[in-house]
This record gives structure tokens, sequence and C-alpha cells, in this order.
């Protein structure tokens, strides 16, 4: 079942990134951002896994940046967004703090994000 969930999970960032591939960094970032959450929240009792390397590609084309190692950005992007996920869940994900949960991690990863010229 953890396995299950795990592709679930790792299956609606894949579709986020491309869906927004080309996208500038901020909308990919959202992208992300919200299809992470929704898949962790859709079962919060397993919610534990994600690979990172689903984020590098798109990441790698995002419009606008140039980004150094990518295999190291996405795994500081998942870091994140799984502690912060992890945190609320364990809290017992109450609706506000889910609230709380898509707006933060929204700034915090799209802050993590290095944008070079």
């Amino acid at each position: 079942m953890l396995e299950a969930h795990s592709i679930k999970v790792v299956e609606a960032v894949e579709h986020a990134c491309r869906a927004n591939r080309g996208a500038a960094v901020k909308v990919l970032v959202a992208a992300v951002v919200e299809a992470f959450i929704n898949a962790k929240l859709e079962r919060t009792d397993i919610s534990t896994a994600l690979y990172p390397a689903a984020a590098e590609p798109a990441l790698a084309d995002a419009a606008g940046t140039t980004l150094g190692d990518m295999e190291f950005v996405a795994l500081m992007l998942y870091s994140g967004m799984a502690g912060a996920t992890r945190a609320v869940l364990e809290a017992g994900a109450p609706p506000k703090m889910v609230v709380r949960l898509h707006k933060e991690l929204l700034v915090l990863c799209q802050l993590k994000i290095p944008v070079l010229p």
C-alpha cells in the first residue's frame, strides 16, 4: 500500500512538471508544491515517500533559469516539501494548518530555487 501511494505521489509531481514544462520557475514550483501536498493528503495515514528525481528535468527546463546542480536542487526542494508536510500530517492535518502549509511551502520552495543570470 505504501508503494502504491508513493507511486501516486511521484506521478502527481511528474504530471505537474510535464504540464508546466517551460513555464516560469514560480509557476512550475507552485504546480509541484500543490501536486505534492494534494497527493500526500489523499492518504495521510501512509504519506511518507517521494523521490526528488521527478522534479529535476522540469527544473532544468524552467523558463528564465540557469540552475547549477539539478540533483541537489531537487533534493532540497523535496526535503523542504517532505519535512513541512510531515510536520502537518503528524499534527493531525487540521484544515487551518493545511491551508497555511500550502501558502508557506510555496514561499519556501520558491525561495529555494536559485535563479541565475
